[in-house]
């Protein structure tokens, strides 16, 4: 069986490792680009790694609003199996 398929949270680690070696890299092929790209290629690198940090803290922000905004509408409507019933009508 594919390891992809069968453990697909190491399969999802190994992706972002494999990107975080490719950002940090970025710098070396980009020195030997042309005149714009060449002597700016660290700088390019920074802002690649400074976007993907700043995706990241986007993202975990996002599901830590969903779950709490989805908690928060579990207890008011007391129609969730996990939670206690705020109110008992």
């Amino acid at each position: 069986m594919n390891w992809t398929r069968q453990y697909p949270g190491w399969a999802m680690f190994a992706a972002m490792i494999g990107l975080l070696l490719f950002l940090w890299g970025m710098a070396v092929p980009l020195a030997a680009a042309p005149a714009p790209i060449g002597p700016a290629a660290e700088q390019f690198a920074d802002g690649a790694r400074i976007t993907v940090g700043l995706t990241l803290i986007a993202g975990t922000a996002g599901v830590l609003i969903g779950v709490l905004a989805g908690l928060g509408n579990c207890r008011v409507s007391g129609h969730c199996a996990g939670c206690a019933t705020a109110t008992s009508g």
